[in-house]
């Protein structure tokens, strides 16, 4: 695929998905985010099913060219309290950013 875009794993997505269901609240859940301003703020919630070792993809954002205002308030409704990982270089700026 082009960088940055269309399928990463050579698999059939129906080998890969399910239908949806409510978390347990025994999952543990957690979003991870990738800062961007060209190239697309990202942001993936996942929950864990330690029991069969499987991680969900519970939900996905995807947004260029926004302020972070704008992508708390679309995290906002994920959740009241997740935790969120980011990249080791996540609170570096551009050089000529501001």
């Amino acid at each position: 695929p082009v960088l940055g875009s269309g399928r990463v794993f050579p698999v059939a997505e129906e080998s890969i998905t399910c239908a949806p269901f409510q978390i347990p609240s025994y999952m543990p859940e957690i979003v991870g985010i990738d800062f961007g301003w060209d190239h697309p703020f990202g942001a993936s919630r996942l929950a864990w099913d330690r029991d069969n070792d499987v991680v969900y993809v519970t939900a996905v954002y995807r947004q260029r060219e926004t302020t972070p205002v704008i992508h708390a308030a679309a995290l906002k409704g994920w959740g009241d309290w997740l935790p969120v990982a980011w990249p080791h270089d996540g609170l570096q700026h551009d050089k000529g950013s501001g």
